[in-house]
């Protein structure tokens, strides 16, 4: 089911909300980003843009040690590691902590929204950690040293 958002009126900050051909006529009241209070949020700007996921980014690109260049939406990422020179099982493992990353911010921006103080901005990235080793760990045929994974992922 598509859920997409067009504003209904410009002049009430509003946005309207449609499921699919539906209009559910859905008001809310403030349409900035609810984790750094500035742009008008999007998908794009919550998961690549947004400061809380800036920062992450930057812990991420320190913990790989890859120079991952600073992407502005998921086509621009795949692209990028389509074109990335490193094998397979590398990719794999850089796949999985981004999604890792990417599921981990939008997670984190519907608990702000939905339920707040349940998810804390200072677990995130240690999440992100535990959460990547079990998925590359689950996939993996040999065994993986979590203080290795911890030092040097990929």
């Amino acid at each position: 089911m598509e859920l997409s958002g067009t504003i209904c009126n410009e002049n009430d900050d509003a946005w309207e909300w449609t499921v699919g051909d539906q209009a559910r006529g859905l008001q809310l009241e403030n349409v900035s980003c609810a984790l750094c209070g500035i742009v008008l949020k999007s998908s794009n700007h919550v998961l690549f843009g947004c400061s809380v996921a800036l920062d992450l980014w930057r812990l991420i690109r320190r913990w790989v040690d890859v120079a991952l260049p600073t992407f502005n939406n998921w086509d621009e990422w795949v692209n990028w590691l389509d074109a990335w020179r490193a094998s397979k099982e590398v990719k794999d493992k850089l796949y999985v902590i981004i999604v890792v990353t990417l599921w981990h911010i939008w997670r984190f921006r519907n608990s702000t929204n939905f339920e707040p103080n349940s998810f804390m901005k200072s677990t995130l990235f240690d999440s992100i950690r535990i959460v990547s080793f079990r998925w590359i760990t689950s996939r993996s045929s040999g065994i993986i040293n979590w203080n290795l994974l911890l030092a040097k992922p990929l």
